[in-house]
């Protein structure tokens, strides 16, 4: 075993550490990054919040099987670090 300094990555995962406080962020920004651009929306401009608040008009087609294993990809690309990355109470250390 060495010595390779403190610990930046893990598995893809961005670490950022406050040793002061004792504080630890697990960041999946160069994730999102890679889905936004895989999708075609990494130079899309900000949605604001809150929403518009004009009606929506209803799709009166049918979305054809290719589209909705497209939706289905990009949300479930997205839903991923919001899932996997949020740590479990019984997973975090107790103060000693």
């Amino acid at each position: 075993m060495r010595d390779i300094g403190e610990l930046r990555w893990f598995l893809g995962v961005r670490v950022v550490r406050d040793r002061a406080r004792r504080r630890l962020w697990l960041c999946q920004d160069a994730y999102i990054t890679k889905m936004a651009a895989k999708f075609g929306l990494a130079n899309q401009s900000p949605i604001r919040t809150p929403m518009v608040q004009d009606a929506f008009l209803r799709y009166k087609g049918r979305a054809e099987q290719f589209q909705i294993a497209r939706y289905q990809t990009l949300v479930g690309s997205i839903n991923y670090p919001a899932i996997i990355t949020r740590p479990h109470k019984s997973t975090l250390f107790e103060e000693i």
